[in-house]
């Protein structure tokens, strides 16, 4: 009974860590992370022979957490997936180039401190500073490189990809919604993006199916203006670039 226990266990807590790759970058909810939680474990594990992701449901329903947005409390409701389907690839064919690149560029390197030089350059952009860490094989590649956030603004003028990322990339919604504007060079003008996190995710089920993903984490900052209604309750009122002063 030990063992069984602890293998359990053993599964369990390798489900709990792999969703937080699915979860939100921040004001995460326990409705979040059940989510994040049944995908992350169905894109790795097709059949769920043992019931694992039905027993988290119910443990979750027991306690009344209730993701927001779902019908009702099934496998298939609580899938995190986008609307565009098989036509994502064919949408952002630039940008799915981009993340193959990366996968080539940076998946079998070994040297952390390269890693990571690289992956800085795969976001913002290639700068004389970073040509200590290129060869001779790279060095165009980088220099030519386009980065992470210039291949994101370039879909201002089409915002079905900031829809899908929950993120605002057309300048003229930008400061009604209280985004400020980039004022670096390559994006001069374009809505305030930060990239948090680029990284290669590789994983291996109890099946031996392999899932290769690229972890992207995008986060905007905005002001926002609140009031309180006649029963004493915050209610947002508008919003503000912060740190902007007008002229």
């Amino acid at each position: 009974m030990a063992i069984e226990a602890s293998k359990t266990a053993r599964h369990v807590l390798g489900m709990c860590i792999r969703a937080l790759d699915y979860c939100p970058p921040m004001d995460i909810n326990f409705g979040d992370y059940l989510r994040a939680l049944i995908t992350a474990d169905f894109d790795l594990v097709d059949d769920d022979d043992w019931d694992y992701r039905i027993g988290l449901i119910e443990a979750f329903q027991k306690r009344g957490i209730y993701p927001s947005g779902v019908k009702n409390l099934s496998v298939e409701s609580l899938l995190l997936r986008s609307d565009t389907g098989d036509d994502f690839d064919t949408k952002f064919s630039e940008l799915m180039e981009f993340f193959k690149s990366f996968k080539e560029k940076i998946g079998y390197l070994t040297d952390r401190e390269r890693v990571y030089r690289l992956t800085r350059i795969f976001i913002r952009g290639y700068r004389e500073e970073d040509s200590d860490i290129l060869d001779s094989n790279n060095d165009v590649f980088f220099r030519n490189l386009k980065g992470l956030h210039e291949q994101l603004s370039s879909f201002s003028e089409n915002n079905e990809f900031g829809q899908i990322a929950g993120i605002i990339l057309n300048p003229a919604e930008a400061r009604y919604a209280g985004i400020g504007r980039s004022s670096a060079k390559k994006t001069i003008g374009k809505p305030l993006l930060e990239v948090h996190n680029l990284k290669i995710a590789s994983r291996v089920g109890p099946s031996g199916k392999l899932v290769n993903q690229i972890l992207v984490t995008l986060t905007q900052r905005r002001g926002v203006v609140c009031k309180e209604d006649r029963y004493g309750n915050p209610e947002v009122a508008g919003f503000f670039v912060p740190g902007h002063t007008e002229d």
